[in-house]
């Protein structure tokens, strides 16, 4: 018969030729999150998701040995989320409308990321320079206070951030 060790190493290269098959087609590939004036587009390595800011109820920090941000949307929420492999289900999809945000999947500090995405949540009004040189230096910077409106006031806005 076959030895098992033969079996195993198979089966082994079998699921890694299937697995940098996936990569090659764009199914399986490192992670962004992109903000812009229409809502927030999350990609992960398995799954894709986009919540429109009319549909954002709040921002939560969660902890779980790490920091992950919660960007959760409302119970009618437009969501649209999808997973990218079929066969690799690695990422789970929340059952509720919620962008989840591991800081450790991305280039910057956590503290600095909760606030970009606080900064945007709470402002509505400043949602259109996102895509924008004057965000990406905003972000840069770490400028993230919310400019004041002329008459001196936030606008009125309130700031759902949990």
């Amino acid at each position: 018969g076959v030895p098992l060790v033969s079996v195993v190493l198979a089966t082994l290269g079998s699921v890694c030729v299937v697995f940098l098959g996936e990569v090659a087609l764009g199914r399986i590939r490192a992670g962004a999150l992109t903000l812009g004036p229409d809502g927030i587009r999350h990609r992960g390595w398995f799954v894709e998701s986009y919540l429109p800011w009319v549909s954002v109820a709040r921002l939560r920090a969660v902890h779980h040995g790490y920091p992950e941000m919660w960007v959760e949307g409302t119970e009618t929420a437009a969501w649209a989320r999808r997973r990218t492999s079929k066969i690799f289900r690695l990422e789970s999809i929340p059952a509720s409308p919620r962008i989840v945000v591991d800081s450790r999947r991305f280039d910057i500090d956590a503290s600095l990321l909760y606030r970009v995405l606080e900064l945007y949540v709470g402002r509505p009004d400043m949602r259109a320079e996102l895509g924008t040189p004057d965000a990406a230096t905003r972000v840069r910077s770490g400028d993230l206070a919310a400019p004041e409106k002329k008459d001196g006031s936030d606008g009125g806005h309130r700031h759902p951030v949990s």
